[in-house]
């Protein structure tokens, strides 16, 4: 953050803190640091949400969305930890930050202790004293006008900006003395009824010079929210005018080069769509010749196990030039004005008239590779352009051909891999009959026995009379339900992962959560617990029937693991363009560790978590997944764990 903007931050009365636009603090003052305790090194760089509680990350983040969309927001109540952990109640502002375009830049948070109002307010006329000079001090100009534009704080700065003599400014009519009265009060009646901020552009002489600034107004509200007048920051941009009539300068330069760049761009995409040696090389002969119309053409590569540069491919030759000892030293673009001084070339003027010369190194690893060789039946001038045009030839060249190479060897080995995808499908396929055969079996030879065992058992629990015996047999149906769940869950999870269709149509998720909380009430009754569903009104979404499976999974568990006696709460809400399920429990909660090995398969926590055969959240993951959602758990505020599920709406 440069000067200007520390020092305008400090000049605040407030707490005030500058971000980006992503949240991060780019600087913050006295004020602030004094109010949470911290010092700027502990807060500058860092994320808000760093500072504030995990639930409260949503709230600060739609606030900021907010103010991006409106442009300011007043008097909203945020949490943050000062630097004991204490958590404060502070009432917030939230405001644009613009430079000198108008571009949004950063926010301004302007924040005051709840508690501590009263106490701000005796102290702001000191303050005002201080920023005053501070200000003056700095040249920054900043001004603070009433609903008529009348100044009623200002710094010197104000007085070139708007080209005032020197004075007292404040009681000043900024519209009335701007030099441009009815344009600037058409603008101001617009900020003060729309709250939209505006650039006033104003220019000055000063010691014989012409001096241009930016003028950022942007509306001032008191308490209640209601305009109480403009802030004016006064920009000087005369540099910035300057530096755009180079840019335009450049520009033109850059457009001469535009046609170069073009035609390397074209270039590079059509010897790209090629993967024939042969038609590489005539569309590299092509693009040459369009370039510098040379007699001859000639394309060395670098021959292995010997190492020499032999030519490869040539036209106008009748024979292929040996030039092996020449292109050995060749390390970057070489032009030849007259071949006949340079022994290793003087022999090629008697083929039809060659003159000059250009080469071309090509590079890989930093070692010459290959080369393209162009020869010219005239001497003249190359521009740079040409050579980088050339080098663009040669090297989209040599990149097309060794993909021709690596096609021609993949096209040669295509028969042998089908032939074995062919062997390793039908391995599959008969892999994915077994594979169902389980899931068969489990699903009906493995779940009607399982079931029959516990209603028997059930039947006689009911008719036995001794404890010891009713104790045994209690266990044995825990197991039974516990065997019963677990074949359930792994058939589920089997159809996810076997690749079946996922077919989906309309439902209403508050419906789907009401019927699912219907279908655990005895369960919850047994236990002396209480449900809260929130869910009032309509939730569509385009979702599977499995969908009903993560709500009996969610609360079963919380009825299931929770304590007796507890609240168990469900509800449903609008975030963005998704449906939020949440599910509270008041139990031990999860630990941050595990927060995320929950959710994945035969996973358990030992102590104070989610307990039972660990499919059933990997269940929960998969259909959501499979909905285009999210789950995840959180720590539920009240004590135990929240977990949240997100769902795309209709």
């Amino acid at each position: 953050m440069n000067d200007y903007l520390q020092k305008m931050v400090e000049a605040f009365p407030e707490a005030a803190v500058l971000m980006d636009i992503e949240g991060r603090v780019v600087g913050i003052n006295k004020v602030a640091l004094g109010l949470l305790g911290y010092r700027s090194i502990d807060v500058v760089g860092k994320s808000l949400y760093d500072f504030a509680p995990a639930q409260e990350t949503t709230t600060l983040r739609d606030l900021m969305d907010e103010t991006r969309a409106l442009g300011r927001i007043r008097n909203q109540r945020i949490r943050l930890y000062d630097v004991r952990g204490r958590l404060c109640i502070l009432k917030a502002s939230l405001s644009l930050y613009r430079d000198e375009r108008s571009s949004i830049t950063g926010l301004i948070l302007v924040v005051e202790d709840v508690a501590s109002i009263s106490r701000l307010e005796k102290e702001l006329f000191e303050v005002k004293d201080f920023s005053q000079a501070m200000l003056d001090e700095a040249g920054v100009g900043i001004a603070v006008t009433d609903l008529k534009g009348v100044v009623v704080f200002a710094s010197r700065g104000v007085e070139e900006a708007f080209n005032w003599s020197s004075g007292s400014l404040v009681g000043r009519n900024i519209i009335r003395e701007s030099g441009s009265q009815l344009a600037l009060n058409e603008r101001f009646e617009r900020l003060i009824k729309t709250g939209q901020s505006f650039d006033f552009e104003s220019a000055a002489t000063v010691d014989g010079g012409k001096r241009f600034y930016s003028n950022i107004f942007t509306l001032r509200r008191d308490a209640e929210g209601r305009a109480k007048g403009a802030v004016v920051v006064c920009n000087e941009v005369t540099k910035i005018l300057e530096m755009e009539g180079q840019l335009r300068d450049t520009n033109s330069i850059l457009r001469e080069q535009t046609v170069d760049l073009k035609r390397i761009v074209e270039i590079t995409r059509r010897l790209g769509s090629f993967l024939e040696k042969n038609r590489i090389y005539e569309e590299m002969a092509e693009a040459a010749r369009k370039t510098l119309d040379p007699a001859a053409i000639c394309y060395f590569q670098r021959r292995a196990p010997s190492g020499k540069m032999e030519a490869d491919w040539t036209v106008g030759f009748g024979k292929k030039p040996d030039l092996a000892g020449y292109l050995d030293g060749l390390k970057t673009p070489k032009i030849i004005p007259d071949i006949t001084v340079v022994k290793a070339l003087s022999n090629l003027g008697e083929i039809e008239g060659i003159k000059s010369a250009v080469f071309i190194p090509i590079l890989r690893k930093k070692k010459v590779f290959a080369a393209l060789a162009l020869f010219l039946n005239q001497t003249g001038e190359i521009r740079r352009g040409e050579i980088e045009i050339l080098q663009s030839i040669g090297n989209s060249a040599a990149v097309a051909l060794e993909n021709a190479r690596l096609y021609s060897e993949t096209k040669e080995n295509a028969a042998q891999l089908e032939i074995k995808v062919r062997e390793r499908t039908s391995e599959l396929e008969r892999s994915n009959k077994v594979k169902d055969l389980f899931i068969d079996i489990m699903r009906h030879d493995m779940l009607k026995p399982a079931d029959i065992g516990r209603l028997s058992t059930e039947l006689v629990l009911e008719m036995e009379e001794d404890e010891d015996k009713k104790d045994i047999l209690e266990k044995i149906l825990q197991s039974q339900e516990r065997m019963i769940d677990l074949i359930e869950n792994a058939s589920i999870l089997a159809k996810l992962e076997s690749g079946e269709v996922f077919e989906i149509s309309e439902e209403d998720l508050g419906a789907v959560l009401k019927s699912t909380v219907s279908e655990l009430e005895d369960m919850a009754e047994a236990k002396n617990m209480d449900l809260k569903i929130n869910a009032a009104g309509e939730y569509p979404a385009l979702v599977n029937p499995l969908i009903y499976d993560v709500f009996s999974n969610l609360l079963g568990n919380a009825i299931k693991y929770g304590p007796e006696n507890t609240v168990v709460s469900a509800k449903i809400t609008e975030s963005n363009q998704n449906w939020r399920i949440e599910v509270s429990d008041s139990g031990g909660g999860i630990p941050d560790a595990y927060k995320e090995d929950v959710f994945y398969r035969f996973s358990r926590l030992e102590k104070g978590g989610v307990k039972g055969t660990g499919l059933g959240l990997a269940i929960v993951k998969r259909v959501v997944a499979a909905h285009k959602g999210r789950v995840w758990v959180e720590d539920n505020p009240g004590g135990g764990s929240t977990f949240v599920v997100k769902i795309p709406r209709l």
